[in-house]
This record gives structure tokens, sequence and C-alpha cells, in this order.
């Protein structure tokens, strides 16, 4: 039996490196929102806010999108090329979504031509570092995504997100961390929006 303490301790420091470096989901990473009923169209990914969190993270999602979705997703250098000042800060409260947002994002759609805006924003990022074993992993990263799907003509809100991802460094660069965060989030909330939606490609 005194043989068996090392193996059996190493299977559960092993067991915790997954639970820390496991996805934290919290909320709703996709909703549909009233009888939306949602058709193959354009799509075009647009930054709530213009920090680099937010634009990897749209980043992510268009090309997500344009692999695995019936939508035809406008690329983000289109949307760049059609606006000067984009990426910046257009809703006023990540917390939530106003009228006065909505109408700001009707004017973007009206330059864009497309039948549907995602609209994400990431916010309140935090590293903590954790004590005792989780001190092993490294700092704990987390971050929040909202975000609105926009039906065009009208601007009617058909959908929503309001989740938190979260990961442990577990021995990894905050950047390493950072972005397989990102890819992981853009991932989870792309099976939801489809699923969702009824707009996942076809194999």
């Amino acid at each position: 039996m005194r043989h068996a303490k090392g193996p059996i301790l190493c299977a559960g420091l092993f067991a915790v490196a997954i639970l820390l470096t496991s996805c934290a989901g919290e909320y709703t990473i996709y909703g549909s929102t009233g009888n939306a009923n949602i058709k193959p169209g354009s799509l075009a990914v647009v930054c709530g806010l213009g920090d680099e969190l937010n634009v990897t993270f749209a980043n992510q999602v268009t090309q997500d999108l344009q692999t695995d979705s019936k939508f035809t997703v406008m690329p983000q250098k289109k949307i760049t090329e059609k606006f000067n000042s984009y990426p910046t800060t257009v809703i006023d409260d990540p917390t939530k979504f106003s009228d006065d947002d909505r109408s700001k994002f009707a004017k973007i759609q009206r330059g864009l031509g497309v039948d549907y805006i995602l609209v994400l924003w990431t916010y309140d990022s935090t590293s903590q570092t954790t004590s005792g074993i989780g001190a092993l992993f490294g700092a704990d990263l987390k971050f929040s995504v909202g975000g609105r799907l926009l039906s065009y003509p009208g601007g009617k809100e058909a959908g929503f997100t309001d989740f938190s991802y979260g990961m442990s460094q577990a021995g990894r660069s905050a950047e390493e961390t950072t972005h397989q965060m990102i890819v992981n989030a853009s991932k989870e909330f792309e099976k939801e929006f489809l699923d969702k939606t009824g707009m996942a490609k076809e194999n």
C-alpha cells in the first residue's frame, strides 16, 4: 500500500489541474428572444466596446461562424473599411443594452447592409491569484460576455448572451491563457447560438 500513495497523489493532483483549467460558464450563453424566426442571411459580428479583448473575441466568433454557420458572415476587415473609427466603444454600459445603443447600431446596419447584427462585448476581465494548492497552477483569469442579436429591417432583438468564462493559467502565461479562453468561449457561444437559431451548416 505504501507504494500506491505516489500514483494516487499524482492522479489526485492531475484531477485538480483538469478542474482548475476547465471552463466556468455562467448565466445564459445564448438565448432566443420572443418568437424570433431566424433565417439564413447576411450577418456582421460587431464589437460593442473598442478594447483589445473585445476585438479579439469578435474576430474569433466571426471566424467560427464563417466556417460553421449558414449565415454569410461579413469579415471584420470589411467592417473596418466601412467605418474608419471601428472598432470603438458604442454601448454606454456593458451591463445592459439601451434603446440609445439600439439606435446606434441601426446606423451601423445601414452602412453594412446586413440582415443581422450580432453585437458582442467583453467586460469584467479579472486575474486573481489563489492560495493553497490552487496557487501551483497560477492565477485564475476570467471575463464576461454580453451581446444582442438584432434582426433587420427594424432592429428587433432576436437573441441575447450574458455569460462568464474563466480558466487557471496552469503554468501558462497570461497571454496564452487568455487566448485559449477566447477560443474556448467562442466555441461554447457558437454551439449554443447555432443550436438555438438552427443555423448550423449541414455537414
